[in-house]
């Protein structure tokens, strides 16, 4: 069977990096006359548009003799976006197959790779999706938002609060000072000090198996399907070969018990000597969020706004 790739390429992802790498990828794929067409998103969400636009494509050429595979080409964020829109495309039309998603990781963290243990070196994954010849399921974790009437899916977590506000600052950064990724480390430490002498806390609500939860005080909240955040392995308990997701609840008691609740949570060990850490694991979860506070899906800003969220934990097809 013949494949045809529909590429979306993200120029911008690990600081423009992927821009002076395409030359070399595109090298390959002609050398090897891979039948593929690409598309270079320009602005923030593109991928979403042009997603859209090959899943149309796709199904007025359902060709017997051809494999239609989404691919996409970037970091985190890229493959956030086709795969939400693939998802919400499913959701609307279910008679037809869900289309399989090959992923070059080239971000700056590749927490989707991490997570699946995909090369990180770009030449080796290339050579590992080329030489692939059957799809694999993934879990993923895919809400309902009910204020705003919205679908959405992530790869790796869903944050609320904290995290939220360090992904908000850390993209503020970057689009001011895209030349100068060397110092987003430099820069994550100083916002993590902003946000955690400005953040304030907020009220949350979760339903998880029948029973319910509130819980004040809370500073941080993140539901993760794989362990993985801003390139560190930080969510131990979560698995993303389990078909669950794992929710943490952070309380803020004071600065410095908060501080020391995020080692906690960074070395696996907050399950039985925290009262301000609050750990769920479950394939189904409603949370709800009263006020407005930030949110991100794999490192992307989701913006400031109430949140009325059903969980749950489904499959889609990789080409990896």
């Amino acid at each position: 069977m013949q494949l045809k790739y529909f590429i979306i390429l993200n120029k911008t992802a690990n600081g423009h990096k992927v821009a002076k790498q395409w030359p070399q990828i595109k090298q390959i794929l002609n050398h090897y006359k891979i039948n593929y067409q690409v598309t270079e998103t320009k602005y923030s969400h593109h991928a979403k548009l042009i997603t859209n636009l090959y899943l149309k494509k796709i199904v007025f050429d359902q060709s017997k003799n051809v494999k239609n595979i989404l691919f996409a080409i970037g970091g985190d964020g890229t493959i956030n976006d086709v795969l939400s829109t693939a998802s919400n495309w499913q959701n609307n039309h279910p008679n037809y197959n869900k289309a399989p998603i090959a992923f070059l990781p080239l971000g700056a963290d590749n927490n989707f790779a991490k997570a699946n243990h995909l090369p990180l070196n770009w030449k080796n994954a290339l050579n590992q999706i080329l030489k692939c010849q059957k799809s694999k399921l993934i879990n993923i974790g895919v809400y309902n938002e009910e204020i705003k009437r919205e679908n959405g899916c992530f790869t790796n977590n869903l944050g609320i609060g904290f995290d939220a506000e360090i992904v908000n600052q850390e993209n503020q950064f970057n689009k001011k000072h895209h030349h100068k990724w060397q110092f987003k480390k430099i820069n994550l430490l100083l916002s993590l000090i902003v946000i955690l002498y400005n953040s304030q806390t907020f009220p949350v609500d979760i339903i998880e198996d029948g029973k319910e939860y509130h819980y004040q005080k809370a500073l941080m909240l993140n539901i993760a399907n794989s362990p993985y955040f801003n390139g560190f392995n930080l969510i131990k308990h979560a698995n993303i070969k389990d078909s669950k997701l794992s929710l943490i609840v952070v309380e803020r008691k004071n600065i410095f018990s908060f501080i020391f609740n995020l080692m906690m949570i960074a070395i696996g060990h907050y399950l039985k000597r925290s009262k301000t850490i609050h750990h769920f694991k479950s394939n189904h979860m409603h949370i709800t969020v009263p006020s407005l506070e930030y949110g991100q899906t794999d490192g992307e800003e989701i913006g400031s706004r109430f949140f009325d969220l059903n969980f749950k934990v489904t499959q889609w097809p990789f080409w990896l």
